[in-house]
């Protein structure tokens, strides 16, 4: 699962009645934090690669008697259960280059790793790592350099990949492509939102932020981490749209990447799109591919208010040759509450709140009531639905308020230096044609609870698993005991078209609670029998107090589960 969001709610996990999966817990809140005997509290979203490796951000939880939390950028090889290894960490010497002994201050978006090799990607906020002297007076002209991408070519030490260094510093290799900066040279980036991706045993591509004569922009670009080569670009703000004669780009969203190929989606107005759609890159080579695009038709429905795609999801899962992603059609909405939280940032809790309604720190938005999630085929062309709202789903979208406050450094999460707002995304992973997304499930009427989980589709799609009412176009699915719910099986493809070892496999689940489960735990599914690849610098063995996923509420007292899985 290249690149791809990896299973991260073990609690909340149901197996279905036929399937028959082995889970194995990768971390939890027994576990504790290596050299440490402080328990580990929260959890990116992990990503993990063909070899069962998984990565993920983690940190144990402060206070005035604990100190500041720990946090970390881990790995663990689950084809072997070995110790939980540390890829690098807050506090940590910042990789070069560095003159100003400066040190991490924290890991803003989740880390990914390539498919095919142990190269990971993470973003790093720091100290200023880099000191300008006057070399007449030798004194401090500035300090600058406090963002990064940091990647460990064959799994060993973390090097810097990318930098916000200004032209000043001395290193082109970390400036703005001219070609995405309107022919401007020694443009700075400024932020390389969300998460990076790595592929192809030394590669990472990223979106990155700028700012040329007071506008801001955009782009994707990938570059090479083994080398001192600069970065290339791949799309930018204010580039044609090349399925929409006479539109441009508005927007670009962090990329997914694998085989020498990268896929992004590309908006001409990230709120209101009315062109774009999702777009392919090939490393060495010019120009970018329409994938899917705004207005093209939905497989198999029958919506009398719309039946093609009028909004496309930034999040992707790409194994090179196929792409999963959510999109959505038809004009009808549901009305969904949405609540700030109550703990983390005082700031961005802050911002929360002044969005809210009338400062009750809650408010409303509108989503669509057609969604689905889809599969392209890159080689084929084909366009399969995997799964949309109706009976089964009612939402796909998950929301966080994320962003930057003005005048603070948005915190410990996901630090974008963008302005903080509400944010939906789908969670969806991919890899040859099999799909796993989270999904709130159709209220069954039974006692009002939410259901939501995580569901396989082994391949086969909506068209082949439904039968569709006569009423319009949600779909009923065909009765659990005919629906093909196993382990993923098969050899997946690697670079360059190589055999590789089954992926992981993966279970249909859902937990119900009577409200939102805590993120307790990493979760994995893993063969004991594949071999050992992981090339972490191993801590002390760390060893699980509760290895089963357990179902969590926030307060049992008040909120119990009503399942759990032992």
């Amino acid at each position: 699962m290249a690149g791809a969001l990896a299973i991260g709610l073990a609690a909340g996990a149901l197996p279905a009645a036929a399937s028959p999966l082995t889970w194995e817990t990768v971390v939890n809140n027994g576990f504790a934090s290596p050299e440490s005997t402080r328990l580990f509290n929260s959890y990116s979203p992990p990503s993990v690669n063909d070899d069962a490796v998984v990565v993920f951000r983690a940190r144990t939880r402060g206070g005035q008697q604990a100190g500041e939390p720990i946090t970390f950028v881990f790995s663990r090889d689950m084809a072997t259960l070995g110790p939980v290894g540390v890829i690098v960490e807050r506090n940590q010497l910042v990789p070069q280059p560095n003159n100003t002994g400066a040190t991490f201050n924290e890991f803003p978006a989740f880390a990914r790793i390539d498919r095919s090799s142990l190269l990971a990607a993470t973003r790093g906020q720091s100290q200023p790592v880099w000191q300008v002297i006057d070399p007449t007076t030798g004194e401090t002209v500035t300090r600058v350099g406090t963002a990064g991408i940091y990647a460990t070519p064959g799994g060993g030490a973390a090097v810097t990949g990318m930098s916000n260094l200004p032209v000043i510093a001395g290193f082109p290799q970390f400036l703005v492509p001219s070609e995405a900066a309107g022919g401007a040279a020694g443009v700075r980036f400024d932020q390389f939102p969300r998460s990076p991706a790595a592929f192809d045993g030394g590669l990472i591509a990223f979106k990155g932020n700028s700012t040329v004569d007071g506008a801001g922009q955009t782009g994707v670009s990938y570059r090479d981490v083994t080398g001192t080569g600069a970065p290339v670009a791949v799309a930018w703000s204010g580039q044609a749209i090349p399925n929409a004669p006479g539109a441009v780009f508005g927007s670009t969203a962090p990329p997914s990447a694998a085989a020498g190929q990268i896929v992004f989606t590309g908006l001409d107005n990230e709120e209101a799109p009315t062109e774009g759609g999702i777009y392919l890159a090939r490393v060495g080579q010019p120009g970018i591919t329409t994938l899917v695009g705004i207005g093209e038709t939905v497989p198999g429905v029958t919506t009398p208010s719309g039946t093609t795609l009028n909004r496309i999801g930034e999040a992707l899962s790409f194994d090179g040759r196929r792409v999963a992603f959510w999109g959505a059609w038809g004009t009808e909405t549901r009305t969904v509450t949405l609540t700030c939280g109550s703990e983390g940032n005082a700031a961005v809790i802050a911002a929360c709140i002044a969005q809210s309604d009338g400062g009750s720190g809650t408010t409303t938005r509108e989503v669509p009531l057609h969604q689905g999630i889809f599969v392209k085929d890159v080689v084929t062309g084909e366009l399969t639905l995997v799964a949309e709202t109706g009976d089964a789903y009612q939402d796909f979208l998950f929301w966080t308020f994320s962003g930057r406050p003005p005048g603070t450094d948005g915190g410990e999460e996901e630090d974008e230096g963008e302005p903080p707002r509400w944010r939906a995304s789908a969670f969806i992973a991919q890899d040859a044609g099999r799909v796993a997304f989270k999904a709130l499930k159709t209220p069954d009427g039974d006692d009002g609870a939410s259901l939501f989980g995580l569901f396989l589709d082994l391949g086969e799609g909506v068209k082949q698993k439904t039968r569709r009412r006569s009423s319009g176009g949600s779909v009923r699915p065909v009765p659990r005991s005919r629906r093909r719910r196993q382990p993923l099986r098969g050899a997946g493809r690697g670079h360059g078209g190589n055999a590789r070892r089954p992926p992981l496999p993966w279970a249909s689940s859902a937990t119900r609670c009577r409200s939102r489960p805590s993120r307790s735990s990493v979760t994995a599914s893993a063969r004991a029998s594949l071999p050992s690849a992981s090339r972490w610098r191993a801590r002390r063995p760390v060893g699980p107090a509760c290895i089963s996923p357990v179902c969590r509420c926030p307060s049992p007292a008040r909120s119990p589960c009503s399942r759990s899985i032992s």
